[in-house]
């Protein structure tokens, strides 16, 4: 294995969760377990509670690829390459998430769309796996 290919597992595995973008269907997928996926969680609590992050167009990326930014903007958005909204919509977005997560069970999936962003035609799903998942297995041995 290259030294590259080790990075980015470990990437994957630090990260907690493994995402990525299905254009055909308009949505993010977020696969992991409820303790890894409550990193993402973490993330936006995190990054909504940092008021460095209050102007309009600051963002974090997430992960090996950085495909996806968490990003302040004026209203809650979801697009194809980022989770969008101010401190506030996106701190709620993390408790909703983090609500979803404490009552699901390993094989659930739940999505959420329309709820934080009305007009949106993107929305993120959320599948829910084992403790044991390994978010680099999805690209590294699937």
């Amino acid at each position: 294995m290259t030294p590259n290919h080790e990075q980015t597992i470990n990437k994957w595995n630090e990260l907690g969760f493994y995402y990525e973008y299905d254009n055909d269907l308009g949505q993010w997928r977020f696969i992991g377990s409820k303790d890894g996926l409550t990193k993402l969680v973490d993330v936006l609590i995190l990054y909504s509670s940092d008021p460095k992050n209050g102007g309009t167009s600051e963002h974090l990326h997430l992960g090996p690829y950085s495909y996806l930014k968490i990003m302040t903007w004026h209203e809650p958005v979801l697009t194809s390459s980022h989770i969008g909204g101010t401190l506030k919509d996106l701190m709620s977005l993390g408790k909703s998430i983090s609500a979803k997560l404490e009552i699901c069970k390993v094989g659930q999936i739940f999505k959420i769309g329309r709820e934080y962003s009305p007009s949106t035609k993107t929305s993120l799903l959320f599948i829910i796996m084992s403790n044991d998942f390994l978010p680099s297995s999805i690209e590294f041995e699937g």
